[in-house]
């Protein structure tokens, strides 16, 4: 019995020193190689986000250009009332997508 439980716990803790192995088999520090691992897993989930928000700030700049068009056809003294909210959404949404196309 004893002979086994100690075969058990040899087992156990070769399998918990695993990743050390893994992450050092090139010959570099593990901890190292594991940040780098990280950053790039960081950097491609960030850039992911960006391309997705990026998207987004098109489609809704032209479902937003779209619907004002076509209030403008049939009202348009209400676009002349609500010009200046129409350039505020304009610039916000330019910026939006600005700043996603850099981060990309």
């Amino acid at each position: 019995m004893k002979k086994i439980k100690n075969i058990f716990n040899s087992s156990l803790a070769l399998f918990l020193s695993l990743p050390v192995f893994v992450f050092g088999a090139n010959g570099g520090n593990p901890l190292s190689t594991l940040k780098g691992n990280i950053d790039t897993e960081i950097d491609n989930t960030f850039k992911t986000v960006m391309g997705i928000m990026n998207t987004v700030s098109v489609t809704i700049a032209v479902a937003w250009f779209i619907l004002c068009l076509i209030l403008w056809k049939f009202a348009p003294e209400r676009g002349k009332e609500h010009l200046k909210t129409l350039l505020t959404v304009g610039v916000i949404i330019g910026l939006v997508y600005g700043v996603t196309t850099a981060y990309m």
